[in-house]
């Protein structure tokens, strides 16, 4: 359950942190000068301008380019309390050739090139993620998006004017209406953000029954609260619960023959420690590194082996003192045990309003640790074995906890001497981690986590929990006193909220497309 993209030296962000703007209304085109917040002063030239816009772009503002001065005087007052827009009077021919976009034929079969400024009235830059989609490229401005004047001369001015705020209303995110205030859908997300659940020193994982969770109060209440709830007895009314014995398991391995299983000493997985305990060198290129805020730590990636399912069944089965534990880590149902998903049901109420993108299972002798970690997903996670206690913190506030590309290391393990090894340092950046231990969190190096609060949700045998999409958690897994082992299977459904990543200070947003959850 880690947010981990399989590319090399990639991965979702690089936080540039976040930027505040006020609309402007100005010219950047030859000896002229702007005022406002994010503005320049004294711009000239239109490699300037085009410079600036695409500085605004790359700093998370949606910047609207109009070629004249009557439109942006229109429609810039709608977004005067939008801090991410920004207006200014431009050329756009300039803008498109500057950029590179103007050979494009992406405007009704034409190029940039070949409308004339009369049939244009803007261009919509939109903001740019503020992640990188890879360490080593370039973050680029995308193609701006034109209101072409053929599509506005032949409404009335009441239409026109609908067309162009809905027009930027779309590319830029916002919800404005003429008079300048939020719509009714804006308004209805607004309330929701302020209403996300924080948590407060003291307070517990809430438990609700079965039927609560069958009920709209459950929608309401926590997935658009983007709150943690144990559901108790939810994993007890699966068929999984009482048919996935340790021997109808070796009975399903005869259609599954090999499994990928982990192994990490003292049961510690995908934690952090010092590059300084890992021999050799990594080719990661001077210029990434640069980038990291935390070279000289690691993500200890687990030793995995290719096993016979019957064997890591046997394995399993045997009493052992060993030095680690071996792991069958999210790993996803359909594609290695797929005569196992007629034993689980689809989860109402989530799996009727949300994709199920992943069923995973967790087996395990139960003495594990999965190291503090997200995962971009709505999350329910039931117990069938054992239980596992969720130290989970809130996503909305992740400079305190530091979240960041972090470089990768990969054991090795021998099964036969029971020994692990440090293999290699990976080249690698993808993993998104927080660097904080929370057995050893460093003060000195991490202050800011002191104000992290946590709660603590303890999933008892039977139970489910509902973890929304990017809380922050560390699961600590114990085994049922009687198999000896802790099996789970969890769900991971479409996130209903927006996070950018690594970017601790970027917002955490609903995305407008689940409005008729609200």
């Amino acid at each position: 359950m880690k947010a981990l993209l399989h590319v090399l030296l990639c991965a979702c962000v690089f936080c540039f942190g976040a930027w505040a703007y006020t609309p402007l209304s100005c010219e950047l085109s030859q000896g002229s000068s702007c005022s406002g917040n994010g503005s320049r002063n004294g711009m000239s030239g239109s490699g300037l301008f085009v410079n600036t816009v695409r500085e605004w772009s790359l700093g998370g503002a949606c910047v609207i380019v109009f070629e004249q001065e009557h439109d942006m005087k229109r429609y810039c007052p709608f977004f005067l309390h939008e801090e991410t827009v920004v207006c200014v009077k431009g050329h756009t021919t300039t803008l498109a050739q500057e950029m590179g976009f103007a050979d494009d034929a992406r405007y009704s079969g034409k190029t940039i090139t070949d409308l004339s400024a009369g049939d244009v009235v803007a261009a919509i830059v939109k903001p740019t993620p503020q992640a990188k989609q890879c360490l080593s490229v370039e973050r680029t401005v995308k193609p701006p998006t034109l209101i072409n004047k053929g599509q506005v001369m032949f409404l009335t001015p009441g239409e026109r004017d609908a067309h162009i705020l809905s027009t930027i209303n779309a590319e830029c995110g916002t919800f404005r209406t003429l008079d300048g205030n939020l719509d009714k859908r804006g308004q209805d997300i607004k309330k929701l953000e302020q209403n996300l659940y924080k948590p407060v020193e003291g307070d517990a994982c809430e438990r609700i029954s079965v039927e609560e969770f069958m009920s709209n109060g459950f929608v309401s209440n926590y997935l658009l609260r983007s709150k943690p709830v144990l559901i108790a007895g939810l994993a007890k009314s699966w068929d999984a619960y009482a048919t996935w014995t340790a021997g109808y398991l070796k009975q399903t391995c005869v259609t599954s023959p090999h499994l990928r299983v982990l192994f990490a000493p003292n049961g510690e997985f995908e934690g952090v420690e010092p590059r300084s305990k890992w021999q050799g060198a990594d080719s990661i290129p001077q210029y990434i590194k640069a980038q990291l805020p935390y070279p000289d730590l690691v993500v200890v990636r687990p030793a995995s082996l290719e096993m016979r399912c019957s064997d890591f069944m046997e394995l399993l089965s045997r009493p052992r003192n060993a030095s680690g534990s071996a792991y069958l880590e999210y790993t996803e149902i359909a594609s290695t045990m797929p005569s196992l998903l007629k034993d689980l049901p689809g989860v109402a109420p989530l799996g009727h309003l949300l994709e199920t993108k992943h069923v995973n299972m967790w087996l395990s002798d139960g003495n594990t640790v999965g190291k503090l970690h997200f995962d971009a997903f709505e999350n329910i996670m039931g117990m069938l074995r054992g239980s596992k206690t969720f130290i989970v913190y809130p996503p909305y506030n992740n400079t305190q906890l530091y979240e960041a590309h972090i470089p990768e290391a990969k054991l090795a393990y021998n099964l036969g001497t029971d020994t692990f090894t440090r293999e290699h340092l990976m080249d690698s950046t993808s993993m998104v981690m927080s660097p904080v231990d929370l057995q050893r969190p460093n003060p000195e190096r991490f202050p800011e986590f002191r104000h992290a609060t946590s709660i603590s949700c303890h999933v008892q045998e039977g139970d489910a929990l509902f973890l929304p999409s990017f809380w922050w958690h560390e699961v600590v897994s114990a085994p049922n006193t009687k198999e000896h082992r802790n099996l789970a299977v969890n769900y991971w459904f479409q996130p209903i909220f927006e996070k950018e990543y690594p970017c601790p200070t970027c917002p955490f947003h609903f995305d407008s497309k689940f409005y008729d959850l609200i």
